[in-house]
């Protein structure tokens, strides 16, 4: 009972931080309409004072402590109901993190292809690269849910405009970070199709 009350308590509380916002932006809540805003979206729902937040017109992109755009801690998270409430909401699906990790990028990372597809649907770039230079495609062949790359993932990006020649600062494709032979075998296939198509291209042909 006492649990029930102490959420309770904070509903109500974080119900009145929405209010405020609406009413008085500017105001020294702004600070704490954020924490609050972040606590809520830790829970991984759509919850009603996150819709409330949003309403009363809290940005979607507002970072947290460390810099982290809300997209981003929902993609790695997984819960796509949460990332479609905050696009809608006007989130910019391309943002990122200080070290410039992308949300499709950190979907990539947790071999999460159903939120994967609604970052693209919504107008995520498959060819955005984080500070070293990696892309999404990089990210899921090195890490996919840390079990040395993700089949499905990498599957899913490459039939839909990722880039498996794309290098990062220091000349490395996904091939390189690719360990899982399935990964390695995956990547091997779309590189020789595009190295076909550009050889057939250039000949005035078509591939076979």
């Amino acid at each position: 009972m006492e649990n029930d009350c102490m959420t309770t308590r904070a509903a109500r509380a974080s119900l009145r931080l929405a209010c405020d916002l609406a009413m008085a932006p500017t105001t020294r809540y702004v600070r704490n309409i954020r924490s609050a805003f972040w606590r809520e979206l830790q829970h991984g729902v759509p919850s009603t004072l996150i819709q409330a937040f949003l309403t009363a017109g809290l940005n979607p992109d507002r970072l947290d402590a460390q810099n982290t755009p809300p997209l981003v801690f929902v993609a790695d998270q997984g819960s796509v109901a949460l990332a479609d409430l905050l696009i809608r909401a006007g989130a910019n699906v391309n943002a990122s993190n200080a070290s410039g990790i992308s949300p499709l990028m950190a979907a990539a990372m947790e071999n999460r292809a159903e939120m994967m597809r609604a970052l693209l649907a919504a107008g995520a770039d498959p060819e955005q690269k984080d500070a070293l230079g990696q892309t999404a495609l990089m990210k899921a062949a090195c890490y996919g849910d840390y079990d040395y790359g993700a089949y499905e993932a990498v599957e899913y990006l490459l039939n839909n405009g990722a880039d498996v020649m794309a290098k990062t600062k220091q000349g490395k494709t996904a091939l390189y970070y690719a360990m899982d032979p399935d990964v390695r075998a995956l990547l091997e296939r779309a590189k020789m199709a595009l190295v076909r198509a550009k050889r057939f291209s250039t000949m005035g042909g078509a591939p076979t």
